[in-house]
């Protein structure tokens, strides 16, 4: 095979596109594109805004200020909250905590999706598998591309018991790198946070990725331990009281929210991959 023959097999040239991402000083990078996020300088954040409108098509109508003056940067512009009551609320008990694409649902020990990509819940969710329930786990993976409204909020009425921050790379969740990487998802740096509704159990993991700066939570600021190479966890003993559809906090940067549960405790609607879905969306069935 000539060296054109090479470049035109998209299994090389997706295979040599994630080798990439090995090598690029992934978390430099993400806390780089973090700090440039954060300049104030007026002519050069409406700059910044301006062309991320344009490129990814914004649609500013739906934030709760349209007028590049009222952000003091541009993170402040990527992590814009939406006027009130834009999204409906379901009824359903559980219900999309984001706006983005569907990437993945399913039994989650299954092995792979219909793309090849890996996810099992033990790893991902930084438990030994003795922790988790015997009966089958349910999961529904949400990717939020750049031009996505970022921020997450409660799946359902219920209370946080615990979050844990796990260390790990920061490769790209895109469709691509996600179905060329083995088990992406337990890799990649996040926060996993464990929520109680009456006897059921949640959890919602919040993936980091290739820039993405940081993940906020309100309750708790920005999840960054001053060693990022160790696990780290908090336990609310008293817990904390959230009800469907409040906000939770933001990604600085597009990526992936993953909902865990046990198939028992909620009857989750099938979900075509690739297709959008808004917060608030119900994802059980009652």
């Amino acid at each position: 095979m000539g060296m054109m023959g090479l470049f035109k097999n998209k299994i090389i040239v997706r295979s040599f596109s994630s080798l990439v991402q090995y090598i690029l000083p992934q978390h430099f990078l993400s806390r780089l594109l973090g700090a440039i996020m954060q300049i104030k300088t007026p002519w050069l954040k409406n700059a910044l805004i301006r062309w991320f409108i344009k490129k990814y098509d914004i649609q500013t109508q739906d934030a709760i200020s349209d007028k590049l003056e009222d952000y003091q940067h541009f993170n402040a512009f990527f992590t814009r909250a939406l006027k009130p009551d834009l999204r409906h609320m379901s009824t359903a008990s559980l219900i999309s905590p984001v706006d983005g694409t569907i990437a993945q649902s399913g039994s989650i020990e299954s092995g792979t999706n219909a793309k090849g990509c890996m996810i099992q819940a033990a790893p991902l969710l930084g438990l030994r598998k003795a922790h988790l329930s015997q009966a089958t786990l349910e999961h529904v993976n949400i990717y939020l591309s750049p031009r996505d409204y970022h921020r997450f909020h409660m799946p359902i009425d219920g209370t946080i018991t615990a979050m844990r921050y796990i260390p790990g790379r920061l490769f790209s969740v895109n469709q691509k790198t996600s179905a060329e990487i083995p088990n992406l998802f337990s890799r990649n740096e996040r926060v996993v946070l464990t929520i109680q509704s009456g006897d059921k159990t949640l959890y919602m993991v919040m993936v980091g990725a290739l820039l993405v700066a940081s993940i906020y939570l309100h309750f708790h600021g920005l999840v960054r331990p001053k060693n990022i190479n160790q696990a780290h966890s908090w336990h609310f003993p008293e817990g904390l009281d959230y009800k469907k559809g409040e906000d939770l906090g933001y990604f600085q940067f597009g990526s992936t929210v993953i909902l865990v549960c046990d198939e028992k405790d909620f009857t989750l609607l099938p979900q075509q991959e690739n297709t959008s879905i808004t917060l608030g969306t119900a994802l059980s069935k009652k």
